[in-house]
Parts: structure tokens; sequence; C-alpha cells
């Protein structure tokens, strides 16, 4: 058979099946990992929605130590206002980004094509990661400080 009656009978060429199949994979792979970045995202929300949760349970569980019988000194009012400064800080961080981000990540997700929507998504996610960072970084030193305020609290008890 000639390569002619051959073209006739399969109307689309070699080149263009593996150009067909490869789009076809690409808008998988894209789909793919649209939705593993949905997911993460979603964590990711999720994640700053629980440390505002302890944050404030954080602060109200320092002001019930702190209402207990005994001295603090001059230290112990310090050391609990800083940390509920931290606790604070984390509070308004984690509102800050999940107003934002979620608003942002909603209008992205709405976007015309994948590969569009996943560049979009990739460009939000690093935007907004600051507040992300910045509401677990806020939580840990919030944590350390409240620590060594139960530190003091139970050395002041003990002498």
């Amino acid at each position: 058979m000639s390569s002619s009656i051959r073209h006739r009978m399969n109307p689309e060429t070699e080149d263009e099946k593996r150009t067909r199949l490869l789009k076809e994979l690409e808008g998988k792979n894209i789909s793919h990992y649209g939705a593993l970045l949905q997911t993460i995202i979603q964590s990711e929300l999720d994640s700053v929605k629980t440390i505002i949760t302890l944050s404030s349970v954080a602060i109200v569980l320092l002001f019930t130590v702190s209402m207990s019988e005994g001295s603090f000194g001059i230290i112990g009012p310090i050391i609990l206002s800083i940390s509920v400064l931290f606790f604070i800080v984390t509070i308004v961080l984690g509102l800050l980004f999940l107003n934002q981000a979620s608003t942002r990540y909603e209008d992205e997700l709405k976007g015309a094509n994948n590969k569009k929507r996943l560049n979009s998504l990739l460009k939000a996610r690093k935007k907004f990661s600051i507040y992300r960072k910045g509401t677990f970084i806020t939580f840990v030193v919030g944590i350390i400080v409240g620590v060594g305020f139960g530190v003091l609290r139970f050395y002041e008890k003990l002498f």
C-alpha cells in the first residue's frame, strides 16, 4: 500500500495523533496538579483556622492562670503581656490571611482554563505565604513566652 492511500484511509497522521495525545496528557496533568494545589491550599486555610482557635484558647488560659493567687512581681505581667500580644498578632495575621487568601483563591478557581488557573493559584499561594508564615511564627513565639510565664508561675509557687 502506498503512503498516499494510507494517508487517505487514516485522516489523522502520526504527528497529529502524537500532538493530540500530548495535549490530552498535558490537560490531565494540569488538572491533576490543580486538584493537588487546591487540596494544599485548603489544608493551609484549615491550619490557619486551627492556629487562630488555639491562640484564642491560649489567651483565655493565660488570663485564667494570672488570676490565681500569688505575686508575680514586675516580670510576670510583662511576660503575660508579651505572650498575649503575640497571640493577638497571630489572630490578626490569621484573619488577614483567611480573608484575603480565601477571596483570592475563590476568584482564581473560577478562571478560564486549567493552565492559567494553575499559574494564578501558584502566584496567589506565594503572595499570601507571608501571612501564613507570620501567623505560624507569632504563634510559636507566643507559646514559648507563655511557657516562660508558666515556668515563672511554677517557680513562684515553689518559693
